[in-house]
Parts: structure tokens; sequence; C-alpha cells
């Protein structure tokens, strides 16, 4: 018989962790004759290899055999032989004397047509399916790890598999747990460094040592220090090195390099965030403060009757700190800083203002009644929406009597007014709503003053002057001059669209302004129209989840190419104001839902979103503004804006490019749904008999009329 050969090529040397790791790729060849297979089972290393000892047995299902396989498998640039082993043979591969295995990668090949998989491995079932078949170029890759084990197991349920193995093992200790680098203050007490590790042959044993750097430059063994663990000292300032070598009857492993950083003692400072703080009464506020110095100081907080940092009360330690404001009024505090180092460290007195009890209103709506005398410093909480007033006092009412009945006429639960007091310029309300919706604020605003809102791009208002007249007005932008007459006044319901998180306050700067109510209606979802096309441009003035939209599919335009909009599915979030282009049946109503969560724009979206309506002129030299449109059902396209501007209404959006365009493409642009499987790939102009139609949400349909549908998994549209 002949002899068998076993080759087995140790490829690097890896450091893992603190792991003596080596790896051995294990080839086998049986010589020419591969029936001799089955008159020995076992095959042991070659003498002399690198990875001498290894061996490689049929443990189950005895009456199996091996034969050379049936091509070469290529592993980092080299070839190696493969050995063939019959299906459901158990194999056995034991590591050399003192190393114990930590993973297995197999490179398999069925040579068989059939399907099969790697079904048992160190004892435990898996189900890694071989899916390389006679193709040696391309085997199918398996990885296991193995649990530090001087032998393991693994069977092959796949007829005539072909494979080499790539075991990695250790032949040292192998250190499980590093010691760790830590920062203390002279005199601290430090945790002790500690390691753990496996043996791979003998009994383990330890000695830490002491060095000059991380390079274990000047190493030197620290007398007596042969456990586990070891207590570094903290007695003087500076930088130290540790490792420990961990030795067993195979060798040495060393440690990670532990740095241990002894800082200085120094007199302590301390800093606030701020000294100054208002909160509602019944409420909580915090104060934070940061120190430095060495060893860390302690901080103690101290209340006062004055604004004073000598003689308080103690209330509390620790670098935060919460003062009781379940009564109203003006506080003051001050914290000391402390670590026995040098003098004490005082910080600026803190000023806490607690102003009176919020407002809580069911509903969504707020108003000031005629008789009513509505508190100062007060904060409306609403259901979906809460008004605070900043910067001054509400309180003092208007008696001009030509408010009550243009308030009536703006909105009949808004009948009277308050403002703030001449001493109180400058005063604004702040709104924070939870949700997206409409806002409606009814508010007097003196003429000749800039009246502006934060957090908005536009805004509009209605209502009337004091002679009056009926005045409105949309504002593209967040402020806007009022007139020409700082004796004129305006009585007016402001509009604004709002998103769920976002704090927006209404402001007249230095100048009174005047509140009497607002009303919120919240808006969780938006709807348009699919156009007799089949198609329809679309934006919002509220932000919105495009994975919720029913009864269409979104689009952002993304390119222009070769004479067409290319045209690429969007179900993201997306911000107030994105141009989208909606695709569904015809003359049916979509739905998408607002969102408050914080959105992102699509990027390179050419689609610009005009939710109020409005111009679209000839683009700039260099650009070029298109509108949707159609001159018949089925060449629904893009046309080019050029000498006439086109109007759009509410909840559109127009096309913006700057690619260059030239006849006959510059007029018109068609449609691209750019190949995506979710895109529209025919038209027909009727149902196709025997084909099964299915509506967007997979619901099949039994007599499709025009419109969108899925068809043998493509869309299309039924003109």
């Amino acid at each position: 018989m002949r002899k068998k050969l076993l080759t087995l090529l140790t490829l690097a040397l890896l450091g893992i962790g603190s792991a003596w790791a080596e790896t051995a790729v294990l080839s086998w060849y049986m010589g020419e004759n591969g029936a001799d297979a089955s008159a020995n089972n076992s095959i042991t290393g070659a003498s002399g290899c690198a990875a001498e000892g290894f061996t490689i047995a049929i443990s189950g299902n005895s009456g199996k055999n091996w034969s050379n396989g049936n091509g070469d498998i290529t592993y980092n640039g080299v070839k190696y032989k493969t050995l063939k082993n019959s299906n459901g043979a158990q194999n056995t591969i034991t590591c050399p004397e003192g190393c114990v295995a930590t993973n297995v990668v197999f490179y398999v090949v069925s040579n068989a047509d059939s399907s099969g998989k790697l079904s048992e491995i160190d004892g435990e079932t898996c189900n890694d399916e071989v899916i390389s078949h006679k193709d040696y170029s391309n085997p199918t890759v398996i990885t296991k790890t193995i649990d530090r084990k001087k032998s393991f197991t693994f069977t092959f349920s796949t007829k005539q598999v072909c494979f080499i193995a790539v075991v990695t093992y250790i032949s040292k200790p192998d250190i499980t747990t590093q010691p760790l680098s830590a920062t203390y203050q002279i005199n601290d007490t430090p945790t002790a460094l500690t390691v753990a590790a496996i043996a791979s042959a003998g009994e383990l044993s330890y000695q830490w040592f002491s060095c000059d750097d991380t390079n274990k430059t000047n190493e030197a063994a620290i007398s007596g220090e042969t456990n586990t663990s070891y207590t570094p000292s903290t007695a003087s300032a500076g930088k130290y090195y540790y490792f420990c070598r961990v030795t067993d009857a195979k060798g040495s492993t060393d440690s990670e390099v532990a740095t241990v950083t002894v800082s200085e003692a120094n007199a302590p400072t301390i800093s606030l965030d701020s000294y100054s703080y208002s909160t509602m009464k019944g409420s909580s506020v915090t104060f934070t403060a940061t120190t430095t110095g060495v060893p860390t100081p302690t901080v103690t907080w101290y209340q006062n009757e004055t604004a004073t940092t000598t003689g308080g009360v103690e209330k509390g330690t620790g670098n935060t700190f919460s003062p009781d404001v379940t009564a109203g009024g003006t506080f003051y505090f001050y914290a000391v800083a402390s670590n026995g180092v040098g003098s004490d460290a005082t910080s600026e007195v803190i000023t806490l203002t607690v102003t009176d009890i919020d407002v809580i209103v069911s509903g969504n709506s707020y108003y000031i009644g005629k008789d009513e005398t509505p508190l100062p410093d007060e904060k409306i909480i609403c259901d979906d929406i809460t008004m605070t007033f900043v910067n001054g006092k509400a309180g003092e009412s208007f008696t001009e009597s030509v408010f009550d009945e243009h308030i009536k006429s703006i909105n009949s639960n808004y009948l009277y007014s308050i403002s703030g007091s001449s001493s109180n310029n400058g005063w604004k309300a702040q709104f924070a709503p939870t949700v997206a919706g409409k806002l409606k604020v009814g508010v007097v605003i003196n003429n000749k003053k800039t009246f502006s809102i934060t957090n908005v791009t536009s805004f509009s208002y209605n209502g009337f002057n004091n002679k009056g007249d009926a005045v409105s007005e949309t504002i593209n932008g967040n402020s806007f001059t009022t007139g020409s007459s700082s004796d004129d006044k305006l009585y007016v319901e402001v509009t604004i669209y709002v998103e769920g998180g976002k704090e927006y306050a209404l402001s007249v700067a230095g100048s009174k302004m005047g509140f009497f109510g607002f009303n919120f209606e919240p808006v969780p979802q938006v709807s348009g129209t699919i156009t007799a096309s089949g198609y329809n441009t679309y934006s919002s003035n509220y932000p919105l989840d495009l994975s919720t939209i029913n009864g269409g599919t979104a689009y952002v335009a993304t390119s222009v190419i070769e004479g067409k909009v290319v045209l690429t599915k969007c179900t993201d979030k997306v911000p107030a104001a994105t141009g989208l282009f909606i695709a569904g049946t015809a003359d049916e109503t979509f739905t998408i839902n607002t969102t408050s969560e914080k959105t992102t724009a699509p990027a390179a979206n050419l689609l610009v979103g005009m939710p109020n309506g409005g111009t679209v002129n000839k683009a700039a030299v260099g650009e070029f503004n298109y509108v949707f449109g159609w001159t018949d059902k089925a060449n629904p396209g893009f046309y080019l804006i050029n000498a006439t501007a086109a109007e759009l209404g509410n909840s559109k959006a127009y096309l913006n490019t700057t690619s260059a365009l030239t006849a006959p493409t510059s007029a018109r642009l068609s449609l691209s749904f750019g190949g995506e499987t979710t895109g529209i790939d025919e038209a027909v102009s009727e149902a196709t008999a025997g084909s099964r139609f299915f509506d967007l949400q997979g619901r099949r349909v039994a007599q499709p009329t025009k419109g969108l549908y899925i068809v043998n998994g493509k869309k299309v549209i039924i003109k």
C-alpha cells in the first residue's frame, strides 16, 4: 500500500489578544491508489513539518472511507490537494501534544450534483449548506469556533465532499483577562491588576514585571509578585507600567502592559452651568457643579436668605443638587468645593425664581374671556401643545371697545385680550407642540414694529386693523414690519404649520404685544389625489413618514438623463415642503402620516415643494424649471417653463435642474423609474386575458379598471 501523505503547512503566527495562536492548513493526499484509504482510516502529520503531530481519523461510521479529492483548492494563493470524504462519516481532528484548537475553517466542494451540509461539529448539530458543486475555484467556506479542545469531530452529509481544513490552535498560555490601565490621585486606594489564562500544557505560573513604557523597556521582575493579581502603589505621582508573564509547560505569554497614572495634589476650583434659574412651582430644577483638583473635591450646597455666599444653611452634597420648589418665590444658593488641599472654592450666588402653577386646559383651545383676569407668568398646557410667556409678564387688559367684535369675527372662542404692560416690553409667547398640526394664534401687534416667529419659513395672518379694515397676508419668511404708523394696531389670527418636538415663539421687537388665545388642530395624516394620468406631484407643510403612504408610491427626482426624469422610490421620513412624485390609481386618494421625528432632506432631489402653491417662472440662466402635466393620459411628463409662468395650486411641486437640455427633449421630459423593482415596468391599454391582477396592497383584483397594478411580479398601468 502506498504511503499516505499528509501536508500540514503553518501559514502564520498570530497575536490574538494575548493568546499565542498558530494557523495550520490541513491538506491530505492519498497517493495514486485512493482505494487504499479503506485499509487505514487514520492519518498523522508528516515528521518534521511545522504542524507535526496533527491527525485526522474516521471516528464514526467506520464503514466509510477516504480517497483523493477530485480537484485542488487555492488558499492564500497556494493550491492544496483535497481529501474526499464519504457521506455520513464522522471524522476527528486531533492537535499535536500540548496544543488546543480554537477555530476551524472548511473550504468545501461537493463532487456530486446534489446539495448537502456540514451536519455536526464538535458534537453539536448544525446545518451549514455546501452550495459549491464541482466548482473548485469557488469552494463553500464554513467557519466554526472550537472551545479550546485538543480534538474535535465533524460530519458532512454531502456526497463525495472534497475539502481542506484551516485550524487555528494555541501552543502557549492563552491570556483571557488582561490587566486594565487606571488613573488615581495620590494615596487613593488602587484596584488590583488581574490576569486570567488557560494553559496549553501543564500547570500555569505567574510573574509580574515593571518597565519604563508600553514597549516593556527595562523590564524588571517584581519580587514576590507571583499570583494572578498585583496591587500597585499610589504613594507618589507619575506614570507606572506593569505586565504579567504567564508560563506553562509549552512556553510563556506576556499580558498587555497596564499604565497606572498617579496625579499630583492641587487645590479645588468650582464652576456652575448657570447662576440664574426659573421654574414653575411643583416642577423641578437641577444645579450642576464642575470641579477640578486632586484629590477629587467634594461639593456642598447651601441656601441663603440673601444674595451672599456666607452664612447659608447646608442643603445637600454632590456635583448635582435639586432644590425644593414646592413654594413660589425667589431663593438664593451657593456651592463650596473642598479636597483638603489649599483653600476651599466657593461659587457665585445662584438665583432661583419659582413661579406660579401651570394652567391645565382640556382640549387644544385656550382663550381669555372678557371678564376673566389671567394669571401672571402663566404656562398653559393643552392636550397636544404648551404655551409659555417668556421675557416679561402678561396681565394688563386692553380697553378699546373695537376689540370685541373684531376678535369675535376671527374666531368665536377668542373674546378678549391681554398684553404686557409698558414696563414689560418685548415679551413673547412660546409654543411647544407634541405633534404636527396647524396652530392659529390670536394676537394684537403694533404697526411699524417687527413681528417674528422662530422656526418657520412662512406664515399667514388674517383679521382687522383698528380702523375696522380687513387685513390678510402670506409672509415668505419668519418676520415682517407691520405698517406705517406706530399708532395703528392689527388684531389678527396668525396661522403657522408646526412640527412635533419643536418650539415656536411669537414676539414684537421693542413693543408690547397682546395675546387673546390660540387654537391647535393636530394633523396626523395628509392626503392628495392621483390625476387621470396615474400620477401627481405633492408637497406638504408637515414632515412626512413616506413608509406609511397608502394608495400610492412616493418618489423623488434624482437626475435628468437623455430627456427623462429619473424617479427613485422613497420610503424615508422627509422634512416639510419636500417635493415628491406620487404614482397610483387614477382619480383615487392617497394618504401619508406626518411625523414628529427629526428628518433629513432626500439627497439630490430635483423636485421643489410648494405646499402653499404659487407661481413658477422661467428659471435663471443655467437652470430649467418644469411643471408636471400631460397632453393625454398616456403621455404624462414634465413641461418646460419658458416665456409663460405657471400657477401651481396648494400641495404641488415643480422640477428644477441644471442639466443641459437640447431639442427635442427640452420642452418635455418623460418619466423613468430607474429600473427599480418598485418602479413601473410597462403600460397596457387593457387587462390581458388569463393574467392575475393585484393592487398595491397585494389584494387580488378580479375586474381591474384603469390604474396601477401588480401583474406577474411587475407594475403595470392600465390606461
